[in-house]
């Protein structure tokens, strides 16, 4: 497809495209809608090959079941199956506080508690054995999640496109501290 970009958009996308390249390399895209941060977002990764996981919001998504599920998903694609994957994540698809909670986990350590089951483990283990192994560890159950949470916090970016307008944005950045101290802002 031949496409014209503006040079502010080439500065944009090179950004991204350097964020992610580095492990925990996490964004937040500030601007409001329509100004291209997904855009951006999406052919950055595409030059690094990364995949990107979205939601997808309907009138049927629940956050205890769907949410739980759909980030469960992304830390094992990225975790369990060493894929580099880029977590988008945009202000119109927050619709509790809960997501932002958790992303505020995953910003900060990788993880969200309580969120994997039995068969997730086993997962886990697979690759997580073969890095004990080189490492020369024993192959405990602490030892095994924490390379699993090592090899998450290596492949994964999550990248926040916010808009920075109303008393919602400034309030969610005081509560959920990880969503500044752990990203690099693209405004």
């Amino acid at each position: 497809m031949n496409l014209i970009l503006f040079s502010d958009a080439c500065e944009h996308i090179a950004r991204i495209r350097r964020v992610i390249g580095f492990p925990k390399g996490n964004a937040l895209l500030m601007g409001v809608g329509g100004s291209g941060r997904q855009s951006c977002c999406k052919l950055a990764n595409f030059v690094m090959g990364y995949r990107i996981f979205r939601i997808e919001i309907t009138k049927d998504y629940k956050i205890d079941k769907n949410w739980k599920d759909d980030v469960k998903n992304c830390l094992l694609q990225s975790g369990a199956k060493r894929n580099p994957t880029t977590f988008l994540i945009v202000d119109t698809q927050i619709i509790s506080e809960k997501q932002l909670e958790d992303i505020n986990n995953i910003l900060n350590t990788g993880d969200v508690p309580n969120i994997y089951e039995g068969p997730d483990f086993e997962q886990m283990n697979l690759t997580a054995k073969k890095d004990c192994q080189d490492k020369g560890l024993e192959q405990t159950p602490i030892n095994l999640y924490n390379q699993f949470l090592i090899a998450v916090k290596k492949n994964i970016h999550v990248i926040l496109a916010l808009s920075p307008m109303g008393e919602n944005f400034r309030a969610n950045l005081r509560n959920f501290p990880s969503i500044i101290n752990c990203t690099t802002i693209d405004y």
